[in-house]
């Protein structure tokens, strides 16, 4: 079999690699929401990281979000899980989405 050409690797990378990478902007973009429908000040009280990084999130998409981000605001907050990383609710099993919860308030 003979390696792959130039427009092989392009082709390559648009079918595997762009739909993941799109993926994980959709989960990026979720991530942000959920930041600032919490509030990145109750974020700071509940994880270890602060203020100013929660806000960073919230507001400037020039920074990525660290999983390190995800992984402390799924730990405060376990019920965003399937949300965040699919974008699927189940409420009968305690996974919401901010939207879920804040129609259930009214």
């Amino acid at each position: 079999m003979s390696a792959l050409d130039a427009n092989d690797k392009y082709f390559v990378r648009q079918i595997i690699c762009l739909p993941r990478l799109e993926l994980f902007g959709m989960i990026e973009e979720r991530l942000r929401s959920l930041v600032r429908y919490i509030g990145a000040t109750k974020l700071a009280s509940v994880t270890t990281i602060e203020r100013r990084r929660w806000q960073t999130v919230a507001t400037n998409k020039e920074v990525k979000a660290r999983v390190e981000d995800m992984e402390a605001l799924l730990k405060a907050f376990p019920q965003y899980e399937l949300w965040l990383w699919k974008g699927e609710v189940d409420p009968d099993n305690g996974q919401v989405a901010p939207s879920h919860e804040a129609s259930q308030a009214n």
